[in-house]
């Protein structure tokens, strides 16, 4: 029985946890009651606990509104040299993927990964890569390699009439 509790929960072996038992938990609990009093006021249920809980939402709300007018203010509001990239996020967002899995089919098939020193893995994990693929990704010509799959003409698909 203990192979088929295994089989049916999949990776969870792998990530400590199964992605849906952590889903499960996360759409069914109740955001001001719970098992755990560590917050050090009161019992849960209490209207010290529910009081506590509610304030500390209400201010984490207040920062995230705090953030967002930060992040509007430093926007500039005239075209500077990174306008042209920037109106091209969507390519780099959506494709990047692409590149980083076949850099890891690549690495993996090789053997590389497992013969780099950890200093050379960090560096081209957390920063050549990264530069690499968004300028790669955001760049015009990828733009116009790319733009049927990430700007498609919908209209001329589904209205083929309209665009004769």
């Amino acid at each position: 029985s203990s192979e088929s509790s295994e089989s049916s929960r999949g990776s969870s072996s792998r990530f400590g946890i199964c992605f849906d038992e952590a889903q499960r938990w996360a759409w069914t609990m109740d955001p001001y009651v719970g098992r755990d009093t560590h917050v050090g006021v009161g019992y849960v249920g209490s209207f010290e606990y529910v009081s506590y809980a509610v304030l500390s939402r209400l201010a984490f709300y207040a920062f995230a509104i705090a953030i967002a007018i930060a992040f509007f203010v430093v926007v500039p509001r005239d075209e500077r040299w990174y306008t042209p990239s920037g109106s091209r996020t969507m390519y780099a967002y959506l494709l990047h993927l692409l590149v980083l899995r076949s850099y890891e089919l690549v690495r993996d098939g090789t053997g590389l990964g497992g013969s780099m020193p950890l200093w050379a893995s960090a560096a081209v994990s957390l920063a050549m890569m990264p530069i690499a693929t968004s300028v790669g990704l955001m760049s015009s010509r990828c733009k116009a390699w790319t733009r049927w799959a990430v700007e498609p003409n919908l209209g001329r698909w589904l209205f083929p009439d309209d665009h004769a």
